[in-house]
C-alpha cells in the first residue's frame, strides 16, 4: 500500500512497471476512447515521461509541475461505469502523483504519506 500513489506503486521501478501499464492501456484503448480529447492528452504526458525517466532520467520541477493528466481524468470521468474509462483513471492517477511529487522510495513505500509529501510538495512547487 503506497498511500497517494495507490497499491501499485512503493518504488521507482514499480513506478516504471505502472508507466509500462498505463502506456499499454492507452495504446490499446478501445475505439470508441482514442480520439477523446483527454485521452490523447494524457497520452501525450505518458510518452513525455516515458522520455523524462528513460536510463534512470528524473523530469524537472518544470516537467514535473506541467503534468496535469490525473486531475484531467478526475474531472472528466469520477463516476463511470466504463471498465476501460476506470482502470485507465485509476492506474494514470497513480503515475500522476508519483511523476508530481518524485518521491523516495522510502516515501513511496510509506502508505501513511500524504500530509507529509503534500506538504513538501506545496513547498517545492512555488
Amino acid at each position: 500500500m503506497a498511500g497517494i500513489f495507490g497499491d501499485e506503486i512503493s518504488s521507482r521501478g514499480d513506478f516504471q512497471r505502472e508507466l509500462e501499464v498505463a502506456l499499454q492501456q492507452h495504446e490499446n484503448a478501445p475505439k470508441e476512447h482514442r480520439n477523446d480529447a483527454v485521452i490523447v492528452r494524457v497520452g501525450r504526458q505518458l510518452r513525455a515521461i516515458a522520455g523524462w525517466t528513460k536510463d534512470g532520467g528524473e523530469p524537472t520541477k518544470a516537467e514535473r509541475k506541467s503534468i496535469t493528466m490525473g486531475v484531467e481524468l478526475h474531472r472528466e470521468y469520477e463516476y463511470t461505469d466504463d471498465d476501460f474509462l476506470y482502470n485507465f483513471h485509476q492506474c494514470v492517477s497513480g503515475v500522476s502523483n508519483y511523476v508530481r511529487h518524485w518521491p523516495t522510495d522510502e516515501d513511496a513505500a510509506d502508505a501513511d504519506n500524504f500530509d507529509r509529501l503534500w506538504d513538501k510538495y506545496i513547498d517545492e512547487m512555488h
